[in-house]
């Protein structure tokens, strides 16, 4: 009867083996994907950031751009050297290309 008893212990601790076991990597498991999951989110938002950051030097390059141009421009325009934006004045029409020679001579 006693060895039926040892038989009887020694067939018991192997369940409880491989529950621990199981037990360990269910453990192992949860960690590695907390962990899978908080590099996943530090990946994203470092991705996301640095987005914001090209959109941000496009942009102030856009702007330095358009601030240069419009300084060239205004520059220009304080010395003189851009036409005036108005449309000439037209001496004649093209009905009578001599109409302003015309008056020039009736009022001599």
């Amino acid at each position: 009867m006693y060895h039926h008893q040892a038989n009887l212990t020694k067939k018991s601790k192997v369940p409880y083996l491989i529950l621990v076991l199981f037990v360990g990597i269910l453990l192992l498991s949860a960690g590695f994907s907390t962990g899978h999951r908080r590099i996943f989110q530090d990946l994203t938002s470092k991705q996301e950031k640095e987005k914001l950051e090209n959109e941000i030097s496009e942009l102030k390059i856009c702007i330095a751009e358009l601030t240069s141009v419009e300084h060239i421009h205004k520059l220009a325009k304080q010395m003189k050297m851009i036409q005036s934006s108005k449309l000439p004045i037209s001496l004649h029409t093209s009905e009578n290309p001599y109409s302003f020679v015309k008056k020039e001579l009736d009022g001599k």
